[in-house]
């Protein structure tokens, strides 16, 4: 068997990282229906969910919502969320013990905590725009309670794959090597060099969910959202100044004569592959021809524009950001890094055992192992690439002709009719320079 062959037989590239550059591509061109065709074909379950069928129901989700297909969208989120039910219910350690002896592409994406969070956010935007508050307001729940348990849930998980980890005495070993240690410090010298947020918790999620229950008329659980909201992002005066509202409104009755106007801003954090080749004397005796592990980095993505500014005919208003989504991504990454490093040191260590032994039997084994092991050395780059860089808010008075302007710095601009109602919110979304913006117009009544 030639080497070439060997490595097509046991890694069949990589299909799932191909096919995210491909949807990418159409996506961040502004080919939106071809990206939403592609994430489409790419989920391959039905009842039995395939490996990645989460990540590309997620994408299709955000792709229709985009484009406007909100109850699209929504059966897009829903069939994501059953797929992550199903995964709830698998061995996690199972999982892990496949992807230490292939690689972490071998676990099913089961979805992130962010991930999930966002899905329900997502579904209650959706449920919004549809002009039904009663199910909107089931989704936001949803949203906060994933919110508040995520915490809890990665405190379990971390300590299982503790445990489990504790079954392989040599991973200190492999884990404590100044070669691993010193690339990871070269690639990743900004890995905790960020502020995070509180444990897994969405600004943006928190921030709409407590303005939705003020303008719904709750004021106590919309007011108390907000409070948790300005404390995250002090540096945004319309949300804690939104906050002084709802509790004003105790004593002096409703808010009226408001738009609020949502910026979804640019391209979220995608992920690529650093690969460390650790030198050979670290195995006994020399007998490996490969040992190697491949670690996932966050690459970030601009930005649309740096704000939009807003003009209701009398006064104008910049938006500010509520949620940095690099923030979000990079909070979760650091915090799984510890067990991604060590899941693929420990596949590293069982491939150069695996030579090893080979070796003492047959040269031509060891070497095909070696090849096997070279082949399967990648890193898990799946991530949901269709969400934003940032997400940015700006409030003011509803406009007296019903119309209000929006411009981005490129001085391109939009005209919206708010029309007739209590109050609104303008939810924009422009994925990248010179894409067309994306709006619709929720009233409150």
């Amino acid at each position: 068997m030639t080497v070439c062959a060997v490595i097509a037989a046991v890694s069949g590239c990589n299909p799932t990282r191909s096919n995210l550059d491909k949807f990418n591509s159409s996506y961040t061109s502004g080919n939106y229906d071809d990206a939403l065709s592609k994430a489409e074909k790419w989920v391959k379950g039905n009842e039995t969910p395939a490996k990645n069928d989460v990540l590309w129901a997620l994408n299709a989700g955000s792709v229709k919502m985009l484009l406007g297909d909100y109850e699209g969208s929504i059966e897009w989120f829903d069939r994501a969320e059953e797929f992550i039910g199903y995964y709830d219910y698998e061995n996690v350690v199972l999982n892990s013990l496949g992807s230490t002896l292939i690689n972490d592409t071998a676990i099913p994406y089961g979805g992130t905590r962010y991930d999930r969070i966002m899905l329900n956010t997502y579904k209650a935007l959706n449920f919004m725009m549809l002009g039904d508050f009663e199910l909107a307001r089931v989704e936001f729940n949803r949203a906060l309670e994933r919110q508040n348990r995520a915490k809890d849930y990665f405190s379990k998980e971390i300590n299982q794959l503790r445990e489990d980890l504790s079954k392989y005495p040599d991973y200190r070993q492999y884990e404590q090597n100044h070669d691993i240690q010193d690339s990871i410090d070269r690639v990743y010298p900004s890995l905790r060099n960020f502020e995070p947020y509180p444990d897994f918790v969405n600004p943006f999620t928190t921030y709409l969910a407590g303005l939705f229950f003020v303008l719904s008329g709750d004021l106590d659980k919309g007011s108390f959202l907000l409070k948790e909201t300005c404390g995250m992002v002090p540096g945004n005066p319309y949300v804690c100044d939104d906050f002084e509202a709802a509790e004003a409104a105790y004593q002096k009755g409703e808010i009226k004569n408001k738009v609020w106007v949502f910026f979804e801003n640019g391209l979220g954090p995608v992920k690529d592959e650093f690969r460390i080749d650790l030198p050979l004397f670290v195995f006994e005796g020399s007998r490996v021809y490969y040992a190697g592990i491949a670690l996932p980095r966050l690459v970030k993505r601009p930005g649309s524009a740096y704000a939009l500014t807003i003009n209701n005919g009398s006064e104008e208003a910049q938006t500010k950001a509520v949620v940095n989504m690099d923030r979000v991504v990079s909070t979760e990454f650091e915090k799984d890094f510890s067990i991604i490093l060590a899941r693929a040191v420990i596949s590293a260590s069982f491939k150069g055992a695996a030579q090893y032994a080979l070796h003492r039997e047959d040269s031509t084994l060891a070497a095909i192992m070696a090849i096997y092991s070279a082949a399967t050395t990648t890193a898990d780059v799946r991530i949901w690439s269709s969400l934003p860089k940032n997400i940015q808010v700006a409030r003011t008075q509803a406009p007296q002709n019903g119309i209000l302007t929006i411009n981005n710095p490129s001085g391109s601009g939009m005209r919206i009719n708010i029309g007739d109602c209590k109050n609104a919110i303008v939810y924009v979304r422009i994925p990248f320079a010179g894409a067309e913006p994306v709006y619709n117009v929720i009233k409150f009544n």
